[in-house]
Protein backbone atom coordinates (compact mmCIF):
# COMPACT_ATOMS: atom_id res chain seq x y z
CA UNK A 1 0.00 0.00 0.00
CA UNK A 2 1.24 3.35 -1.52
CA UNK A 3 -0.58 6.24 1.07
CA UNK A 4 -0.19 9.59 0.76
CA UNK A 5 -0.99 11.51 4.21
CA UNK A 6 0.40 15.61 4.27
CA UNK A 7 2.88 18.02 2.36
CA UNK A 8 6.39 17.83 3.89
CA UNK A 9 5.63 21.81 4.76
CA UNK A 10 5.01 23.95 7.97
CA UNK A 11 1.52 25.60 8.00
CA UNK A 12 1.36 29.11 8.88
CA UNK A 13 -2.25 29.17 10.04
CA UNK A 14 -5.24 26.61 10.39
CA UNK A 15 -6.10 24.95 7.31
CA UNK A 16 -10.07 25.39 8.35
CA UNK A 17 -11.83 24.70 4.93
CA UNK A 18 -9.54 21.52 4.54
CA UNK A 19 -10.86 20.12 8.51
CA UNK A 20 -14.37 21.12 7.74
CA UNK A 21 -14.71 19.77 4.86
CA UNK A 22 -13.99 16.44 5.76
CA UNK A 23 -15.64 16.88 8.53
CA UNK A 24 -18.73 17.13 6.17
CA UNK A 25 -18.10 14.36 4.77
CA UNK A 26 -18.24 12.13 8.15
CA UNK A 27 -21.27 14.02 9.05
CA UNK A 28 -22.77 12.91 5.78
CA UNK A 29 -21.64 9.68 5.86
CA UNK A 30 -23.42 9.00 9.47
CA UNK A 31 -26.41 10.22 8.35
CA UNK A 32 -26.37 8.14 5.08
CA UNK A 33 -25.31 4.81 7.46
CA UNK A 34 -28.54 5.60 9.72
CA UNK A 35 -30.71 6.20 7.21
CA UNK A 36 -29.46 2.84 5.79
CA UNK A 37 -29.99 1.56 9.05
CA UNK A 38 -33.87 2.71 8.89
CA UNK A 39 -34.40 0.94 5.49
CA UNK A 40 -32.69 -1.76 6.65
CA UNK A 41 -35.43 -1.87 9.35
CA UNK A 42 -37.88 -1.63 6.77
CA UNK A 43 -36.88 -4.28 4.35
CA UNK A 44 -37.19 -6.85 7.21
CA UNK A 45 -40.84 -6.07 7.55
CA UNK A 46 -41.39 -6.22 4.06
CA UNK A 47 -39.87 -9.10 3.60
CA UNK A 48 -41.93 -11.03 6.64
CA UNK A 49 -44.75 -10.33 4.83
CA UNK A 50 -46.53 -12.98 1.91
CA UNK A 51 -45.81 -12.68 -1.31
CA UNK A 52 -46.33 -14.59 -4.22
CA UNK A 53 -44.63 -17.72 -5.03
CA UNK A 54 -42.60 -16.24 -7.76
CA UNK A 55 -40.69 -13.74 -5.61
CA UNK A 56 -39.66 -16.68 -3.20
CA UNK A 57 -38.55 -18.71 -6.23
CA UNK A 58 -36.59 -15.51 -7.28
CA UNK A 59 -34.87 -14.72 -3.99
CA UNK A 60 -33.84 -18.32 -4.00
CA UNK A 61 -32.01 -18.12 -7.68
CA UNK A 62 -30.31 -15.36 -5.75
CA UNK A 63 -29.44 -17.36 -2.57
CA UNK A 64 -30.42 -20.44 -2.23
CA UNK A 65 -32.06 -22.09 0.70
CA UNK A 66 -30.82 -18.77 3.13
CA UNK A 67 -33.41 -16.71 0.74
CA UNK A 68 -35.39 -15.33 3.94
CA UNK A 69 -32.16 -14.04 5.22
CA UNK A 70 -30.93 -12.61 1.92
CA UNK A 71 -34.29 -10.83 0.96
CA UNK A 72 -33.55 -7.92 3.57
CA UNK A 73 -30.47 -7.51 2.35
CA UNK A 74 -31.06 -7.26 -1.58
CA UNK A 75 -34.24 -4.94 -1.16
CA UNK A 76 -32.06 -3.02 1.11
CA UNK A 77 -28.99 -3.23 -1.22
CA UNK A 78 -31.08 -2.00 -4.13
CA UNK A 79 -32.92 0.79 -2.55
CA UNK A 80 -29.91 2.67 -1.01
CA UNK A 81 -27.80 2.06 -4.43
CA UNK A 82 -29.68 5.12 -5.53
CA UNK A 83 -29.09 2.94 -8.78
CA UNK A 84 -31.58 0.62 -8.33
CA UNK A 85 -31.44 -0.65 -12.08
CA UNK A 86 -27.72 -0.98 -12.41
CA UNK A 87 -27.78 -3.03 -9.51
CA UNK A 88 -30.67 -5.62 -10.15
CA UNK A 89 -29.11 -6.17 -13.23
CA UNK A 90 -25.91 -7.22 -11.55
CA UNK A 91 -27.74 -9.15 -9.33
CA UNK A 92 -29.37 -11.15 -12.59
CA UNK A 93 -26.33 -11.65 -13.96
CA UNK A 94 -25.40 -13.48 -10.95
CA UNK A 95 -28.64 -15.25 -10.17
CA UNK A 96 -28.91 -19.16 -10.94
CA UNK A 97 -30.46 -19.75 -14.00
CA UNK A 98 -34.34 -20.75 -14.65
CA UNK A 99 -35.64 -23.81 -16.10
CA UNK A 100 -36.66 -24.33 -19.62
CA UNK A 101 -34.95 -20.60 -20.82
CA UNK A 102 -31.96 -19.62 -22.25
CA UNK A 103 -29.09 -17.64 -20.08
CA UNK A 104 -30.59 -14.42 -22.08
CA UNK A 105 -34.11 -15.20 -21.17
CA UNK A 106 -33.18 -16.25 -17.88
CA UNK A 107 -31.41 -12.89 -16.90
CA UNK A 108 -34.30 -11.17 -18.32
CA UNK A 109 -37.22 -12.97 -16.04
CA UNK A 110 -34.92 -12.63 -13.43
CA UNK A 111 -34.81 -8.54 -14.16
CA UNK A 112 -38.26 -8.51 -14.21
CA UNK A 113 -38.62 -10.36 -11.09
CA UNK A 114 -36.44 -8.52 -9.43
CA UNK A 115 -38.00 -5.10 -10.64
CA UNK A 116 -41.84 -5.84 -9.63
CA UNK A 117 -40.46 -6.83 -5.89
CA UNK A 118 -38.37 -3.45 -5.91
CA UNK A 119 -41.42 -1.73 -7.40
CA UNK A 120 -43.93 -3.45 -4.29
CA UNK A 121 -40.87 -2.65 -1.74
CA UNK A 122 -40.37 1.04 -2.94
CA UNK A 123 -43.79 2.17 -2.05
CA UNK A 124 -43.31 1.19 1.51
CA UNK A 125 -40.07 2.96 2.13
CA UNK A 126 -38.92 6.62 2.13
CA UNK A 127 -36.04 7.52 -0.37
CA UNK A 128 -32.67 6.65 0.97
CA UNK A 129 -30.16 9.77 1.59
CA UNK A 130 -27.62 7.97 -0.56
CA UNK A 131 -30.26 8.50 -3.33
CA UNK A 132 -31.12 12.08 -2.49
CA UNK A 133 -27.35 13.46 -2.35
CA UNK A 134 -26.23 11.60 -5.66
CA UNK A 135 -25.84 13.40 -8.89
CA UNK A 136 -27.65 11.71 -11.73
CA UNK A 137 -25.80 12.54 -14.99
CA UNK A 138 -29.04 12.79 -17.42
CA UNK A 139 -30.37 15.78 -15.02
CA UNK A 140 -27.55 18.26 -14.86
CA UNK A 141 -29.16 19.65 -11.23
CA UNK A 142 -26.35 21.76 -10.03
CA UNK A 143 -27.23 21.33 -6.41
CA UNK A 144 -27.01 17.67 -6.69
CA UNK A 145 -23.30 17.80 -8.47
CA UNK A 146 -22.20 19.44 -5.23
CA UNK A 147 -24.40 17.59 -2.59
CA UNK A 148 -23.18 14.09 -4.10
CA UNK A 149 -19.07 15.14 -3.60
CA UNK A 150 -20.07 15.07 -0.12
CA UNK A 151 -21.58 11.66 0.12
CA UNK A 152 -19.75 8.24 0.04
CA UNK A 153 -20.44 4.55 -0.34
CA UNK A 154 -18.32 2.79 2.25
CA UNK A 155 -16.08 3.67 4.95
CA UNK A 156 -13.26 2.36 2.95
CA UNK A 157 -14.62 5.40 -0.48
CA UNK A 158 -14.74 7.87 2.16
CA UNK A 159 -11.14 7.62 4.54
CA UNK A 160 -9.59 7.05 1.42
CA UNK A 161 -10.45 10.47 -0.24
CA UNK A 162 -9.98 12.58 2.96
CA UNK A 163 -6.53 11.41 3.53
CA UNK A 164 -5.89 12.38 -0.10
CA UNK A 165 -7.63 15.79 0.09
CA UNK A 166 -5.70 16.26 3.77
CA UNK A 167 -2.62 15.36 2.42
CA UNK A 168 -2.84 17.87 -0.81
CA UNK A 169 -5.77 20.58 0.18
CA UNK A 170 -4.22 21.81 3.62
CA UNK A 171 -1.42 23.37 1.53
CA UNK A 172 -3.50 24.42 -1.51
CA UNK A 173 -5.88 26.46 0.79
CA UNK A 174 -2.73 27.72 2.71
CA UNK A 175 -1.38 29.26 -0.46
CA UNK A 176 -4.56 30.48 -2.49
CA UNK A 177 -6.63 31.34 0.64
CA UNK A 178 -9.55 29.82 2.47
CA UNK A 179 -12.10 31.70 0.38
CA UNK A 180 -10.83 31.21 -2.99
CA UNK A 181 -10.51 27.35 -1.74
CA UNK A 182 -13.89 26.87 -0.92
CA UNK A 183 -15.32 28.39 -4.18
CA UNK A 184 -12.63 25.91 -6.08
CA UNK A 185 -14.39 22.81 -4.44
CA UNK A 186 -17.49 23.85 -5.43
CA UNK A 187 -16.00 24.86 -8.63
CA UNK A 188 -14.72 21.18 -8.92
CA UNK A 189 -17.75 19.86 -7.87
CA UNK A 190 -19.85 21.29 -10.71
CA UNK A 191 -16.76 21.25 -13.30
CA UNK A 192 -16.73 17.38 -12.62
CA UNK A 193 -19.82 16.08 -12.51
CA UNK A 194 -21.04 18.15 -15.72
CA UNK A 195 -18.52 16.74 -17.47
CA UNK A 196 -19.21 13.31 -16.20
CA UNK A 197 -23.06 14.25 -17.91
CA UNK A 198 -21.08 14.68 -21.54
CA UNK A 199 -19.42 11.48 -21.01
CA UNK A 200 -23.06 9.60 -20.28
CA UNK A 201 -25.24 11.15 -23.04
CA UNK A 202 -25.27 8.63 -24.82
CA UNK A 203 -25.68 5.49 -22.43
CA UNK A 204 -28.52 3.94 -22.07
CA UNK A 205 -28.78 3.76 -18.46
CA UNK A 206 -26.32 6.56 -16.81
CA UNK A 207 -25.74 5.78 -13.12
CA UNK A 208 -25.78 8.57 -10.65
CA UNK A 209 -22.41 9.32 -9.10
CA UNK A 210 -21.45 10.25 -5.12
CA UNK A 211 -17.64 10.61 -3.53
CA UNK A 212 -15.26 13.33 -3.10
CA UNK A 213 -12.38 11.76 -5.72
CA UNK A 214 -13.36 14.04 -8.98
CA UNK A 215 -12.59 17.32 -6.34
CA UNK A 216 -9.09 15.43 -4.86
CA UNK A 217 -7.82 15.25 -8.11
CA UNK A 218 -8.92 18.71 -8.71
CA UNK A 219 -7.07 19.69 -5.53
CA UNK A 220 -3.89 17.38 -6.95
CA UNK A 221 -3.92 19.45 -9.89
CA UNK A 222 -3.88 22.88 -8.25
CA UNK A 223 -1.07 21.41 -6.05
CA UNK A 224 1.36 19.71 -8.99
CA UNK A 225 0.86 23.67 -10.73
CA UNK A 226 1.42 25.88 -7.22
CA UNK A 227 3.88 23.61 -5.94
CA UNK A 228 5.59 20.91 -7.93
CA UNK A 229 8.84 20.22 -6.41
CA UNK A 230 7.04 19.93 -2.46
CA UNK A 231 7.38 16.59 -1.14
CA UNK A 232 4.50 14.61 -0.10
CA UNK A 233 5.12 12.29 2.56
CA UNK A 234 3.87 8.97 1.78
CA UNK A 235 3.34 5.82 3.98
CA UNK A 236 4.53 2.41 2.01
CA UNK A 237 3.34 -0.79 3.66
CA UNK A 238 4.13 -4.17 2.45
CA UNK A 239 3.20 -6.78 5.00
CA UNK A 240 5.08 -5.93 8.08
CA UNK A 241 7.20 -3.80 6.49
CA UNK A 242 6.97 0.33 6.35
CA UNK A 243 8.45 3.26 5.82
CA UNK A 244 7.79 6.90 5.20
CA UNK A 245 9.08 8.42 1.63
CA UNK A 246 8.72 11.84 0.59
CA UNK A 247 8.43 12.21 -2.96
CA UNK A 248 8.03 15.16 -4.82
CA UNK A 249 4.44 15.98 -5.75
CA UNK A 250 4.57 16.31 -9.40
CA UNK A 251 5.58 13.03 -9.78
CA UNK A 252 2.98 11.83 -7.40
CA UNK A 253 0.58 14.32 -9.43
CA UNK A 254 2.15 12.38 -12.52
CA UNK A 255 1.23 8.76 -11.31
CA UNK A 256 -2.63 9.10 -10.07
CA UNK A 257 -3.74 11.07 -13.47
CA UNK A 258 -1.70 8.54 -15.30
CA UNK A 259 -3.26 6.34 -14.04
CA UNK A 260 -6.85 7.14 -14.56
CA UNK A 261 -6.56 8.37 -17.96
CA UNK A 262 -5.17 4.54 -18.37
CA UNK A 263 -8.15 3.48 -16.39
CA UNK A 264 -10.19 5.82 -18.00
CA UNK A 265 -9.22 4.54 -22.01
CA UNK A 266 -9.15 0.31 -20.86
CA UNK A 267 -12.31 0.84 -18.66
CA UNK A 268 -14.85 -2.09 -19.52
CA UNK A 269 -17.96 -1.57 -17.77
CA UNK A 270 -17.42 -3.20 -14.66
CA UNK A 271 -15.92 -1.00 -12.82
CA UNK A 272 -17.93 1.48 -10.53
CA UNK A 273 -15.06 4.19 -10.29
CA UNK A 274 -15.69 7.45 -12.07
CA UNK A 275 -12.69 7.84 -13.85
CA UNK A 276 -14.38 10.85 -16.08
CA UNK A 277 -14.32 12.99 -12.70
CA UNK A 278 -10.93 11.57 -11.52
CA UNK A 279 -9.27 13.00 -15.46
CA UNK A 280 -11.54 16.30 -15.46
CA UNK A 281 -10.94 16.71 -12.10
CA UNK A 282 -7.33 17.40 -12.89
CA UNK A 283 -7.30 19.02 -15.94
CA UNK A 284 -9.56 21.71 -14.51
CA UNK A 285 -7.56 22.08 -10.50
CA UNK A 286 -4.33 22.59 -12.78
CA UNK A 287 -6.17 24.73 -15.65
CA UNK A 288 -7.07 26.60 -12.71
CA UNK A 289 -4.07 27.89 -11.60
CA UNK A 290 -2.44 28.57 -14.91
CA UNK A 291 -5.72 31.36 -15.21
CA UNK A 292 -6.18 32.31 -11.63
CA UNK A 293 -2.85 31.80 -9.37
CA UNK A 294 -0.48 32.21 -11.22
CA UNK A 295 1.65 34.73 -8.86
CA UNK A 296 0.93 32.15 -5.70
CA UNK A 297 3.51 30.56 -7.07
CA UNK A 298 6.04 32.80 -6.11
CA UNK A 299 4.23 32.60 -2.54
CA UNK A 300 4.80 29.11 -2.16
CA UNK A 301 8.59 29.57 -2.45
CA UNK A 302 8.64 32.77 -0.06
CA UNK A 303 6.17 31.66 3.03
CA UNK A 304 6.10 27.63 2.86
CA UNK A 305 9.27 26.01 4.10
CA UNK A 306 9.55 22.37 4.51
CA UNK A 307 9.46 21.13 7.73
Amino acid sequence: MFLPYRADLEFTRIPVVTWLVCLVCVVVFLKQQQSYGDITRTADTFCSQDHPRRFWLTMKKLAGEQADTACPKVMAAIHASGHPHAVINRLAEHARPWDLMNAAESRAYTVQQLEDAYGDFKSSVKPSLTEQLAYDPASYNVWHMVTAAFAHASWVHIIGNLIFFYAFGATVEMVIGSLAFAAMIVALAIGTHFFYSLSQVMAVSPIPTIGLSGVVMGIIGLFAYLAPTARIRCVLWLLVFWRVLRVPAWILALWYVGWDVYSLMHNDGSSHVNFVAHVSGAALGYLSCVVLFRKRKEWVNAHLQIA
